[in-house]
């Protein structure tokens, strides 16, 4: 699951050293996901506290002791979540200009970025993939706030096809 940070702590030779994401220093959080213990990603708000200049996603093959910027930036702003299911596979979810929320993958460790599932006038939580092939979002409408809704969406493909999972008992 992914999760929001500014700052934390590694583990390194049995001590706890102090952490610090590749995008504090540029005014905005990062969200984290891992697809081992060592292979990392996180997707930064860059100058969301200043300045914005958009989503940079930021890749680690040593457990987060390095990171190097992936290639493109994703065509996203507002990270809504993000998710790393095997090493060079990354998915972000965020706003998308005119249509609403969308999740754009990269299957190259962040060269290109297309749109793999458009969430029409909603946002999108809690992206997450519990093996390399599973994942989940929820998505929920934006807009209505009187009467919201949301829905569960599932790929079984590694995240190249998404589709809503009915959900009974209602």
């Amino acid at each position: 699951m992914d999760r929001a940070v500014v700052g934390g702590a590694r583990l390194v030779s049995g001590a706890w050293k102090p952490w610090q994401p590749p995008c504090l220093d540029v005014a905005g959080p990062a969200t984290l996901a891992a697809s081992s213990a060592s292979d990392l990603v996180a997707a930064c708000d860059e100058g969301l506290w200043s300045s914005p200049t958009g989503v940079h996603v930021y890749v680690s093959t040593d457990g987060g002791a390095s990171f190097s910027r992936a290639g493109s930036k994703p065509p996203v702003f507002d990270v809504e979540g993000v998710a790393a299911p095997a090493p060079g596979v990354i998915f972000v979810g965020g706003s998308l200009s005119g249509v609403g929320s969308a999740i754009v993958g990269s299957f190259d460790g962040g060269t290109t970025w297309p749109a793999v599932h458009v969430l029409q006038g909603s946002a999108s939580s809690g992206l997450a993939f519990p093996t390399d092939q599973v994942g989940v979002v929820i998505s929920q409408t934006i807009g209505d706030q009187a009467s919201p809704t949301s829905e569960l969406l599932m790929t079984r493909d590694g995240g190249r096809t998404w589709s809503k999972v009915p959900i009974t008992g209602r």
